[in-house]
């Protein structure tokens, strides 16, 4: 189950052990490239699918979960997808999970086409018709209760729900380590946060750290700042009259940080084969 969103400031929400494995993934996170916490939450959603094709796809209780949330979202079935082709060069894992999913919504639709009126070939007068949906909603909810919502999910998807766990526990981190200034000068030398997370942080750090929602919102102001002339300068440079002027690397680069900032960082699909055991490397 996942957390409620106003348990994320509670400090025992994560173990003393736990919570140094996170600072020292957000540490090298922040030393790379785009948001540290989408990274970590990018991170996160690889090791579960490297898990899931590797030690769960024939776990049975694992494959329910699955199976009753209908799969994934569109975004992390086409990762799960291209990551078993990929890495493993077939597609079996994805066969067998789609195998039953298949077989769910095939039942599924079978139960909602018992539940349809059967009096469609009758002559269209008004008693008729109310006559066949009174027959739908009752006799359907009487054999199959979810034949009035067909192929709804129970529950969602379960990459996303990893992801959003460890997406919370990564900004709470993130907000506790900011007390430090050697954190804040790792803080300010990197990229920063994308718009999603910043408002995360800043949402969290208000309420229980006013001072780090200072700082936070302070180092955004200034990194909007230089992305606002930057982008100035880029349009500008567009030009015809200003066409031999050269782009600084910051002018260069500013639309893609714009696009950083405002739609997170762009999630990866890994291309490396996997190591004969199963795993691999993070994602850079």
């Amino acid at each position: 189950m996942m957390p409620q969103e106003q348990a994320i400031g509670e400090p025992q929400a994560v173990s003393t052990g736990r919570f140094s494995m996170i600072s020292a993934d957000l540490k090298r996170a922040l030393r790379l490239q785009g948001c540290a916490v989408c990274r970590l939450k990018e991170e996160t959603v690889h090791r579960y699918v490297r898990f899931l094709l590797a030690e769960n796809v024939n776990d049975g209780d694992a494959r329910a979960y699955i199976v009753h949330g209908l799969g994934f979202c569109p975004e992390h079935t086409w990762l799960l997808y291209h990551t078993e082709t990929t890495r493993f060069g077939d597609a079996l894992g994805n066969s067998i999970l789609y195998e039953d999913l298949a077989e769910r919504v095939r039942d599924d639709l079978v139960a909602f086409r018992r539940g349809l009126p059967t009096s469609a070939s009758r002559p269209n007068v008004w008693w008729r018709r109310a006559w066949g949906r009174f027959r739908l909603v009752v006799g359907s909810l009487i054999r199959h209760p979810g034949a009035l919502d067909p192929l709804r999910p129970v529950g969602e998807c379960r990459m996303c729900a990893h992801a959003a766990h460890e997406e919370e526990t990564v900004v709470r981190a993130l907000v506790s380590l900011c007390d430090a200034p050697d954190f804040r000068a790792l803080y300010t030398a990197s990229d920063g946060l994308c718009l999603a997370h910043l408002r995360q942080a800043l949402r969290l750090a208000a309420t229980h750290d006013p001072d780090t929602a200072r700082f936070l919102a302070d180092e955004a102001t200034g990194r909007l700042e230089t992305l606002v002339a930057n982008l100035g300068a880029y349009i500008r440079k567009q030009a015809w009259q200003y066409r031999d002027e050269p782009l600084t690397s910051g002018e260069a680069d500013a639309p893609r940080k714009a696009a950083e900032f405002f739609g997170g960082r762009e999630m990866t699909t890994p291309s490396a084969p996997c190591a004969p055991d199963g795993g691999n490397a993070d994602p850079g």
